[in-house]
Formats: C-alpha cells, sequence, structure tokens
C-alpha cells in the first residue's frame, strides 16, 4: 500500500514473497493474487483494488484517484 499507483513486476512480488530463489513461478502468485481478491474486492472478478498489468505485474489501485473519480482533471 505505500507503493499505491506504482506498478510491480511479477519477478519482484515472488522474490519479496517467497524468496530470492522464485522469479518465474507465476502460477504461484496468480493464486496468491486470486485469494487476495476474494478478500479485498467487493466484485473479484471486476477488481477495483488489486489490479493487473497484463505482462508485467500488478498494482494497488491509488486511493486519490478512486476518491476523485474517472471524470477529475
Amino acid at each position: 500500500m505505500a507503493r499505491a499507483g506504482i506498478p510491480v513486476r511479477h519477478a519482484e512480488l515472488l522474490r519479496k514473497i517467497w524468496g530470492v530463489e522464485y522469479g518465474q513461478e507465476l502460477e504461484y502468485l496468480r493464486t496468491y493474487v486470486y485469494q487476495l481478491r476474494q478478500k479485498l474486492e467487493d466484485n473479484p472478478t471486476i477488481p477495483r483494488h488489486l489490479l493487473t498489468l497484463p505482462h508485467f505485474g500488478y498494482r494497488f489501485a491509488d486511493p486519490e484517484s478512486r476518491r476523485m473519480g474517472p471524470d477529475a482533471a
């Protein structure tokens, strides 16, 4: 949450969570993110908080941008 809005690569998350010997085990990460979304999201199939960045990683939505709404300039 300290890095809300900042994308984090798959490999970085794997290493931070499971250790330096990990980095290619995307299925571990996908399963973990799925479980987190079940707890965090109102509708896990349409995430608003924990967002996927295809072929890159994930990011937590910036709470400031969500508060302002999609029409904010």
